[in-house]
């Protein structure tokens, strides 16, 4: 699989599966935070091709479904927060989705603190 460094070009690169992967959950679509849940939204989140989409109230369930987006909405409609559940490719030494998010928490707050 190639680094990172390979996809660096003007016009693109054809994209190669990496060798190891595992489940992670990311957010996405932040920009709708705030908002009214309906049809606005829901155009929004299509384009993230999901296989479904579920929109709740409540906390998240323990199940786990490839490209499944959960919308996370308010009493009164009001999107709180948008993830999508979707397959990572694992770096050599990372073991799974949970350890990748990890080392991204780590390396995010490294970052904060050395430069704000």
């Amino acid at each position: 699989m190639p680094n990172a460094f390979h996809y660096l070009s003007n016009h693109g690169k054809d994209y190669v599966t990496p060798e190891r992967s595992g489940c992670a959950v990311i957010d996405v679509l932040v920009f709708l935070i705030g908002l009214q849940w309906g049809e606005i939204a829901l155009a929004y989140v299509n384009a993230l091709n999901p296989s479904m989409i579920r929109v709740t109230e409540e906390s998240e369930a323990d199940d786990w479904v490839n490209r499944r987006v959960a919308v996370w909405v308010s009493k009164n409609g009001i999107i709180t927060s948008i993830s999508q559940e979707v397959v990572v490719g694992l770096p050599d030494g990372v073991n799974n989705g949970q350890e990748l998010s990890q080392i991204l928490l780590k390396t995010h707050h490294a970052w904060r603190e050395k430069n704000l």
